[in-house]
């Protein structure tokens, strides 16, 4: 595989696919990308219209019995089905556009699985540079504003960050301190500059990472975006969430040391 080899598929076609070879994301895509309530169709109109349209497209054949794959996008799903871990990173922007991003991940071989609100369509991609790559495309997508270095951190429970985030698009920061006032382990200091964020947070996203066929994830790391200063947050033992204000670049390092972090059990010290 080279990492000049893409495809650009329907939800329905990538789901079809994915049911058939097995993999496991396949069963609940058509939820997850939001294509269940889009098609009003019966299931099995759904997906013989899907897979007419590979055929059209030269990327399976099928004689009634036998159903058989073009040999690149083959790869890509053999890539995908037998990957070792996988990481998974949704976006929401307070614009309405969201992305949810896959990679799978094979010693050095990697394969992205990307679907934007925005088109509806799904992008299957051969990564020739590995896991490093991904983080960079990731980057390179992620529409954060820089921001000032800050080094505010703050300490509150898993409910607080749950009800700030059901106020996302209210920038009431007296909503924002109700909610914190709550909390007598956020320190008040920071949750100035945290109430400012949330005021005039513009996306915010969620990133994990798990091995394939084992109970082994990450912890799910959760971010906001917001020209007044970027938050990472990371569950800690019990109902502790641990809140830093970050740039950028420091998110994005964030995200690959999680990963690592995982993924470190192919490769022990």
């Amino acid at each position: 595989m080279t990492s000049s080899v893409s495809f650009q598929l329907t939800v329905a076609e990538t789901a079809f696919m994915f049911q058939l070879m097995g993999i496991p994301e396949g069963e609940t895509m058509l939820e997850d990308f939001g294509a269940a309530k889009a098609e009003n169709v019966p299931p099995e109109e759904f997906y013989r219209n899907a897979k007419k349209n590979l055929e059209d497209a030269g990327l399976l054949q099928s004689d009634g019995n036998h159903i058989t794959f073009e040999l690149s996008i083959l790869d890509h799903l053999k890539a995908c089905k037998y990957s070792s871990a996988s990481v998974r990173l949704e976006v929401h922007g307070t614009d309405g556009e969201s992305s949810i991003t896959y990679a799978f991940i094979s010693g050095s071989q990697v394969v992205e699985m990307r679907w934007n609100s925005k088109t509806g369509d799904v992008i299957l991609t051969s990564l020739g540079e590995g896991f490093e790559e991904q983080l960079s495309r990731i980057g390179d997508r992620l529409p954060l504003p820089d921001t000032e270095e800050g080094s505010y951190r703050i300490l509150m429970r898993s409910e607080t960050l749950k009800r700030l985030q059901e106020q996302f698009g209210s920038a009431d920061p007296a909503m924002h301190q109700a909610v914190l006032r709550n909390d007598t382990w956020a320190d008040v200091q920071a949750a100035g500059a945290l109430i400012e964020a949330f005021c005039s947070v513009d996306q915010w996203g969620i990133f994990e990472t798990a091995i394939r066929g084992t109970e082994i994830r990450s912890k799910p790391v959760q971010f906001i975006g917001s020209p007044a200063g970027h938050w990472l947050f990371m569950q800690e033992e019990g109902d502790r969430v641990q809140g830093f204000q970050i740039t950028k670049t420091e998110l994005i390092q964030s995200l690959y040391l999680v990963a690592k972090r995982t993924l470190s059990i192919f490769a022990p010290d």
